[in-house]
């Protein structure tokens, strides 16, 4: 399994984030902030996410994304601001997220309305190819 880190400036912000994952079943997450401590526990793993803040003590989003390995995936948790300044093509979040704002699929199941969930995650990572069916893929990434 891969794992999530969550690195923001503010390690008690960062903590609220993985404690919203873990309550969701996700069960490989590590909270920092710092982003060599991010880079550090990436290291560990073979795949998986990083949610980062625009700026940590030590490094900017884009330096950070830039030494990411390439099974790694990565977004910019922002105020509206920052994320426009950051420019398209970056998966991002407005602050305050709520916990709908982030739907990670790890597993695949036969009564879930995975249209749905396409049209209503912003955004959706699919880990196991479960919306492959579905047209419009403009806010899935698939991991």
């Amino acid at each position: 399994m891969g794992v999530i880190v969550v690195v923001l400036p503010k390690l008690e912000n960062a903590k609220k984030v993985k404690k919203i994952l873990l309550e969701h079943g996700f069960q490989t997450v590590f909270a920092c902030s710092s982003a060599s401590s991010a880079l550090q526990m990436v290291g560990e793993y073979s795949y998986g996410l990083v949610i980062s803040g625009y700026r940590m003590p030590d490094m900017y989003y884009l330096d950070l994304v830039d030494c990411l390995p390439r099974n790694f995936e990565s977004i910019l948790l922002g105020s509206e601001e920052t994320v426009a300044q950051v420019g398209a093509g970056i998966l991002s979040l407005t602050m305050p997220i709520k916990a709908y704002d982030l739907v990670i699929i790890t597993t695949a199941h036969t009564k879930v309305d995975y249209q749905m969930v396409a049209e209503c995650g912003v955004p959706v990572f699919d880990c196991k190819n479960v919306t492959k069916h579905i047209q419009n893929r403009e806010n899935i990434e698939v991991l």
